[in-house]
């Protein structure tokens, strides 16, 4: 199984608001928003990620910084050079690394579920 994280969304509403950080590095009650949300499915670490971001939110070595802290050994890092037209899209661009037989979980980084009502099992 591979988990696709969608994380290259523009944030138009925080940049309207006139904040300059990227959505998952927003800190709330002392974690980022990506870490809530990867924590949000823990039970899913033994897999592969494929994180869908945009290279001009230089994410990649927050993404890989965050991994290594959550112990998210297996992942890789999509980049993006243009906005797309929405999160199935974005999702798409991980296409060329997901086998055909593979299943798949799409899940956004902006969401958090409580722990432990997302696991393999469940889906």
């Amino acid at each position: 199984m591979k988990i696709i994280i969608t994380m290259a969304g523009e944030g138009s509403r925080f940049k309207q608001a006139e904040i300059d950080q990227e959505k998952y590095e927003l800190i709330v009650r002392n974690k980022s928003m990506f870490e809530y949300a990867m924590e949000s499915i823990s039970e899913f670490y033994d897999h592969e990620f494929i994180f869908v971001a945009r290279s001009s939110h230089n994410s990649r070595s927050f993404i890989q910084e965050k991994c290594e802290l959550l112990g998210i050994n297996k992942y890789s890092i999509v980049e993006l050079t243009e906005p797309t037209s929405g999160q199935a899209t974005t999702a798409l661009k991980a296409k060329p690394h997901v086998e055909r037989h593979e299943s798949i979980v799409i899940y956004n980084i902006d969401t958090y579920v409580e722990d432990n009502h997302l696991t393999p099992k469940s889906i």
